[in-house]
């Protein structure tokens, strides 16, 4: 009589993913991953053992919740979880972290540093300690919407799509409080950039040359999620 081979629950939520299907528009990265990502994977993680991971995950997520609004609601369990759960990757100013046009594979919290997102001539927007990137490729599109650049040295906490899915699927309750938080992130962002639209939008246009507004407004269009569909 064949014997059943024994499963570990990695291999079990893989199965489960199999028959279900991805919740997120784009799961696991391509061959070769997100550019940031498979840099990551091919020097080696800077925190091989899981345990050791954790404790340097909670420190820095500790420290975090000193600043961040998002995660004010988290308490020590919560953030020993997701500490568990992310890994901890370090970047370098100047370095590409995300690449417009990339599929989209993990979302990312800045533990230290800070990062640039260049929109369009003259206006970068900044992300910093407490801040997430790219979860708004959570709800919305599969490719990234904007470039982000190291703007300092730093280390972001990294969940790719695969293992927040898991996470979430595991951890019901924190699962939500994380949703929450990267929705509230991102209709701060937005809300941000409209502002910073409408302010642009109300200079006298003697004061800058003949056509600049719109050709400044024209070139944040393909980038800004409050401007599609203007032609």
């Amino acid at each position: 009589e064949a014997k059943t081979a024994p499963t570990t629950p990695a291999m079990q939520r893989r199965e489960r993913k199999a028959r279900r299907g991805s919740i997120f528009t784009q799961d696991a990265p391509t061959e070769g991953g997100e550019s940031f990502v498979a840099k990551r994977s091919q020097s080696g993680p800077g925190v091989q053992d899981d345990l050791l991971k954790g404790v340097v995950a909670e420190d820095y997520l500790r420290k975090v919740q000193l600043v961040s609004e998002h995660f004010h609601g988290f308490d020590d369990d919560d953030v020993q979880t997701l500490a568990r759960t992310m890994d901890v990757v370090t970047f370098k100013e100047g370095e590409q972290i995300l690449q417009r046009g990339e599929p989209a594979s993990w979302v990312g919290i800045v533990l230290e540093g800070d990062l640039d997102v260049p929109v369009a001539p003259q206006l970068t927007f900044h992300l910093h300690r407490g801040d997430f990137l790219g979860e708004l490729s959570v709800f919305e599109s599969g490719t990234r919407s904007a470039d982000i650049v190291a703007g300092t040295d730093g280390v972001i906490g990294l969940l790719t799509f695969e293992a927040l899915e898991a996470f979430l699927a595991e951890n019901p309750p924190l699962g939500f409080k994380m949703l929450r938080a990267m929705g509230a992130a991102s209709v701060k962002k937005l809300l941000a950039e409209k502002a910073r639209v409408l302010r642009a939008a109300e200079l006298p246009m003697g004061t800058a040359p003949e056509g600049e507004l719109l050709s400044y407004l024209k070139e944040l269009a393909p980038r800004s999620l409050m401007l599609a569909g203007f032609d």
